[in-house]
């Protein structure tokens, strides 16, 4: 409300903009005919793509930062390698170590639920049959040739490429 209308202290914004929990999507949708709110965004969508060059500990950082967003967002991790799916796995207490309480509840939900967590596929192209029929919002492909992926996989809203692109990255510096 502050930004919306403006105080004495808080000087009136000209638009509000990303996503939020279903709090903040109502507080957007409220403030609407006050103020540009940009589309009203809902829970995070993610598949974290990984072949076998690279860190599962990394996978499961990226992972993780998906499913922090709430309950009912949907975060997978789907590889066709079982050393970066076992070091994924192994990496999630310790990344659970430093986050709050909250963000472990939030992802933990999503991991152990319906809606995410480690997918072992048999070989790349389960991989990106897995990919391609979820048809996922966001999409990071974890790879040291992300290029070599990509023309394999059709159906993503956003594909990011490269280990230096979390989902993150595109939803507050490149907007939604």
């Amino acid at each position: 409300a502050a930004v919306a209308y403006g105080t004495e202290t808080v000087k009136r914004a000209l638009k509000i903009v990303g996503p939020g929990s279903p709090w903040v999507v109502a507080a957007k949708s409220v403030l609407s005919s006050v103020i540009n709110t940009g589309l009203p965004a809902g829970p995070s969508e993610a598949i974290i793509f990984a072949d076998d060059s690279v860190d599962g500990g990394l996978a499961a950082l990226d992972l993780l930062i998906e499913a922090e967003h709430g309950p009912d967002s949907s975060a997978y991790l789907v590889t066709h390698s079982r050393k970066v799916a076992e070091a994924a796995l192994a990496a999630i207490p310790e990344h659970w170590s430093r986050m709050t309480e909250q963000r472990v509840e939030f992802s933990r939900a999503v991991l152990t639920g319906k809606r995410g967590g480690i997918v072992l596929t048999a070989s790349l192209e389960d991989s990106y049959r897995f990919i391609n029929d979820y048809a996922p919002e966001h999409l990071e492909i974890l790879s040291k040739e992300p290029f070599a992926h990509l023309g394999r996989i059709t159906e993503a809203a956003e594909i990011l490429m490269g280990p230096h692109t979390p989902v993150t990255l595109a939803n507050f510096v490149l907007g939604p």
